[in-house]
């Protein structure tokens, strides 16, 4: 403790401090930040935790560092695709490193990635893992927390932007952020109720498709204009203007100056950067146009037989397929339309099936 410090505790508790054990306040410290559990009784020794935890171990206001128990990640190369698969609870791969799954469990179905790294929620306030290995708040000051609200962030495939969710007192609030700018770029709340139901389903090209309690709606996030595209609608995936969903055919279609392709499809599908073709449970995707040929993957099968698909941040798409005796896995990535697949690597997971962050598939 330093005779400054010292002096201050003497000036306003009106008392002698004893000597500081700065390794135990600490660990204090960083039990009482995971525990999210504030003390009841102020002792000296909690006036040294609070000023440690206040000055180094506070929820990061956007742009700050996060807080020490994050794990360090290393600087992310995503020209190729950030590739973020993972061993459940074992292990988390991002841009050709291995981290230990444990106390990421944030980065799952919820998160999304990005060539600018991961957006996901750590108890409802929305973090970027950055490309550069930094964690960052997306959202300053407080936010309601609620275990059951799990809005997902979607990002776009022809922009650096991406969607997120907070709640705030009654109101769900979606902010659209520029990763590369890092800049707020456009806003929408809504009182939706039991804003828990609240999901964002897809993000395109400025048009936010939202699923409420009741309905989903197609909202142009620069014109403010808001569609309602009936009940019983799932969006599973939008891109470039085509629209696939499960469920009810979407009535009425979105109005103004946007046209839309709806094309029916399962809810755990999702559509190659060009809206062109369906990745499903396949190594043959589908083409939205019928008149178009299906893109056969080099690797994969294309018989329902196991394996494991997902677009990557950068439009291609990985594949986990089947190496041998189960298990054993090879993680390829393939591009699209030509099908050609280049070996990332062999998998064998412990934690049960692969799982890619980000998508349900």
């Amino acid at each position: 403790m330093t005779d400054q410090l010292a002096a201050v505790l003497r000036s306003h508790l009106d008392v002698e401090p004893p000597p500081g054990d700065l390794a135990a306040v600490v660990r204090r410290g960083r039990g009482v930040r995971r525990r999210r559990r504030a003390m009841a009784t102020v002792t000296v020794v909690a006036v040294l935790a609070a000023i440690w935890v206040g000055a180094t171990a506070a929820i990061p206001t956007a742009g700050e560092r996060a807080a020490d128990h994050y794990a360090r990640f290393a600087p992310m190369d995503a020209s190729g695709g950030l590739r973020a698969y993972a061993d459940p609870d074992v292990a988390v791969h991002l841009g050709g490193s291995t981290y230990d799954a444990t106390d990421l469990g944030s980065l799952d179905t919820d998160a999304i990635a990005t060539p600018h790294g991961i957006v996901f929620y750590d108890d409802n306030r929305p973090m970027l893992l950055r490309d550069d290995g930094v964690v960052e708040a997306l959202v300053d000051g407080s936010v309601d927390r609620d275990a059951g609200f799990h809005p997902t962030a979607k990002a776009d495939s022809v922009s650096d932007e991406v969607a997120f969710a907070v709640l705030d007192d009654g109101e769900a609030v979606v902010t659209v952020r520029d990763l590369d700018t890092d800049e707020d770029v456009h806003s929408w709340s809504t009182s939706c109720g039991r804003c828990t139901d609240l999901v964002i389903d897809a993000y395109d090209d400025g048009v936010l498709f939202v699923r409420t309690s009741g309905t989903t709606l197609a909202v142009d996030m620069l014109s403010e204009e808001v569609v309602d595209l009936g009940a019983g609608v799932r969006v599973a995936d939008v891109r470039n203007g085509t629209v696939l969903y499960s469920g009810v055919e979407p009535t009425p279609a979105p109005s103004g100056t946007r046209d839309w392709t709806f094309v029916e499809g399962a809810i755990d599908s999702e559509l190659t950067f060009d809206g062109a073709y369906v990745v499903g449970w396949s190594s043959l995707l589908a083409p939205i146009d019928p008149r178009a040929d299906p893109v056969r993957l080099d690797v994969g099968p294309t018989d329902g037989s196991l394996g494991f698909w997902s677009v990557d941040t950068d439009g291609s798409v990985l594949v986990i397929a089947p190496d041998g005796t189960y298990p054993r896995y090879t993680v390829h990535d393939c591009e699209v339309p030509s099908g050609t697949c280049t070996p990332l690597g062999p998998f064998k997971p412990k934690g049960g099936d692969p799982a890619f962050i980000g998508a349900d598939m």
